[in-house]
C-alpha cells in the first residue's frame, strides 16, 4: 500500500487458479465429446453408406440376373424351329412382360445391360488370355545341337521346314516364321564365347509352337535335335520338374497322335492294311519326327506290291535308313553332315532337365 499498489490477498489467487482450472476441463471435456460425436457420426455414415451400397449392389446383380436369363430365353425362343413365327412372337413378349414386372426396368434398359455385360465378360476373358500369354510365354528348348550350328543356321532350318510345309504354303496367312514370331538365344560359354549345343526359340504363338515341335528328331548340321517345351525357373525347383513332366507328356501324346493320322490316311486311302503294321513299328514310327516317317511309308507303300515275307521289318529297315541319312546328310544330300559327325563325338546332353 506504500508503494501504491492494491493489496490482494492470498486466498484470490488460489480462487483464480481454481476457476481457470475449471474452465479448462469444461473446456477439454466439451472438445473430447464434440470429437466422440463426430466420430460417432462418420462411423454411423460409413455403416449407412456400406449398407446403402450392399443394398444396391444386390439390385444390380438382380436386375443383371433378370437381364441375362431374358437375353437367354429370347435366343431360346428364337431357335425353337418346332413353333411358327406367331408363337414365338407370343412367347417372346411374355418373356419381356415378366422380366420388366420383376426388374422395374424397360425392355430396352434390359437388353442394353446384358448386351454390355457380354462385352465386359468378353473383354475380360481376352485381358485374362494375353496375361496369361505374357506370364507363360511360348519357349522351346532346342538339345542336341552341333558345337558348328550357328543361329542363322537353327532360324533358317525353321524357317525353310515350316514356311515350306504344304498347309502353310495353301494357307493365306502367309509365311509363320519370321524374325519376329521366332526368336533365338544360343547358350555358349561365357569364356569362350563357343556354343554349348544348346539353344531356346520364343515363339509368338501356340500354334507356331507346335509346329516348331513337329520338327523334334530333324536332322540339322549332321545332328539330330532334340525340340522340347522348356518350363523356365531353377534347375532344382520341383515345380519346374513337375512342368516338364506335364510338357514331356503332352509333346509325346501329339507326336503319337501325329503318327496315328499320317497311318489313318493311308489306311483310308487303301494304301495300308488295318492290321499290316505291328505294335512294334508303330511304336518306332512314334519315335521319330513326321517328316522321316512320311518319308518311309511313302517309299514303303511304293515297294508294297512285291513279296514281303514281314512287313514291319521292311518298314523299320526303312525308317532306320531314311533317319541315318538324315543325320548325315541334313536331310539336303550334303556330305557335310557325316563329316561333321565323324568329328564331333562329344555328348550333349540330350534333353532340358
Amino acid at each position: 500500500e506504500a508503494r501504491g499498489e492494491t493489496y490482494i490477498p492470498p486466498e484470490y489467487h488460489v480462487d483464480r487458479i481454481k476457476n481457470d482450472e475449471t474452465k479448462s476441463a469444461t473446456a477439454t471435456k466439451s472438445e473430447m465429446n464434440a470429437t466422440q460425436s463426430s466420430k460417432d457420426g462418420q462411423r454411423a455414415k460409413r455403416k449407412a453408406d456400406e449398407v446403402t451400397k450392399t443394398v444396391t449392389t444386390s439390385c444390380s446383380n438382380a436386375v443383371l440376373e433378370i437381364a441375362m436369363k431374358l437375353q437367354s430365353d429370347l435366343e431360346t425362343i428364337e431357335s425353337n424351329k418346332t413353333t411358327n413365327a406367331k408363337e414365338r412372337r407370343r412367347a417372346k413378349k411374355k418373356a419381356q412382360a415378366v422380366a420388366s414386372e420383376e426388374s422395374k426396368c424397360t425392355v430396352e434398359e434390359l437388353m442394353e445391360l446384358a448386351a454390355a455385360a457380354k462385352a465386359n465378360a468378353t473383354s475380360s476373358a481376352k485381358k485374362s488370355a494375353e496375361k496369361k500369354e505374357k506370364r507363360d510365354p511360348y519357349i522351346l528348348f532346342i538339345g542336341q545341337l552341333a558345337y558348328t550350328t550357328t543361329k542363322q543356321m537353327l532360324f533358317e532350318h525353321f524357317e525353310t521346314k515350316i514356311n515350306n510345309d504344304v498347309d502353310n504354303i495353301a494357307s493365306s496367312k502367309g509365311k509363320p516364321v519370321t524374325t519376329e514370331s521366332l526368336q533365338i538365344r544360343l547358350l555358349t560359354d561365357k569364356k569362350t564365347k563357343k556354343s554349348k549345343g544348346m539353344a531356346f526359340l520364343e515363339v509368338s504363338n501356340p500354334e507356331l509352337m507346335y509346329q516348331c515341335l513337329s520338327l523334334h528328331r530333324t536332322a540339322i548340321d549332321g545332328r539330330r535335335i532334340n525340340v522340347e517345351r522348356s518350363a523356365g525357373g531353377g534347375k532344382s525347383s520341383e515345380a519346374r520338374k513337375t512342368k516338364i513332366a506335364s510338357y514331356r507328356k503332352e509333346q509325346t501324346d501329339y507326336m503319337s497322335s501325329t503318327v496315328d493320322k499320317i497311318l489313318a490316311e493311308y489306311r483310308e486311302k487303301g494304301e495300308l492294311e488295318a492290321d499290316e503294321l505291328d505294335e512294334g513299328v508303330i511304336s518306332l514310327c512314334k519315335r521319330h519326327s513326321a517328316a522321316t516317317i512320311e518319308s518311309s511309308l511313302a517309299e514303303y507303300v511304293e515297294a508294297r506290291g512285291n513279296q514281303m515275307d514281314n512287313p514291319s521289318a521292311y518298314l523299320t529297315h526303312i525308317i532306320g535308313r531314311i533317319a541315318t541319312n538324315a543325320d548325315e546328310y541334313d536331310n539336303a544330300g550334303s556330305a557335310a553332315g557325316k563329316e561333321k559327325k565323324k568329328t564331333h563325338t562329344n555328348k550333349r546332353p540330350r534333353t532340358e532337365t
